[in-house]
């Protein structure tokens, strides 16, 4: 029984530094992440990807993340459009993206900072697009 205990406080353990690090988002009291005001796809068509952002690819019309997510899945997330169309859809801890984030967030245009966090907000509704919300390391 105690190796139940220790094994399940390990694995809450992450989740804890996860909240802690990302204090600009807000939980429901049902524990589940809230969106950002700037989401604007209706709560039961939304899906949230959290976790480490571990590679960006930038295409002409397009880019896409891949996201190491906290519950243990790998998840590809595209954004449509390029440069600053894409940026609309970008928030940094749940506020408005400006430039001056963009050296918090990346090395290069197709660089990643490392232990760059992200929560991407998906909505089943194509013509909405995602939105991602930047955690970059303070």
């Amino acid at each position: 029984m105690r190796a139940r205990i220790f094994v399940a406080s390990l694995l809450v353990l992450p989740m804890i530094a996860h909240c802690a690090a990302t204090s600009a988002v807000e939980q429901r009291s049902d524990g589940r992440l809230a969106p950002p005001s700037a989401v604007k796809c209706p709560a039961n068509n939304l899906t949230v990807y959290s976790g480490k952002a571990t590679s960006w690819r930038q295409f002409g019309d397009r880019a896409e993340i891949t996201i190491s997510t906290d519950w243990a899945t790998i998840e590809k997330v595209t954004i449509p459009g390029s440069g600053q169309n894409q940026q609309k859809t970008y928030l940094v801890r749940g506020n408005q993206f400006q430039l001056d984030h963009r050296k918090q967030i990346f090395v290069a245009d197709d660089a990643l900072q490392p232990n760059v966090r992200v929560n991407a907000w998906v909505c089943s509704d194509k013509a909405v697009p995602p939105v991602l919300d930047w955690q970059p390391p303070r």
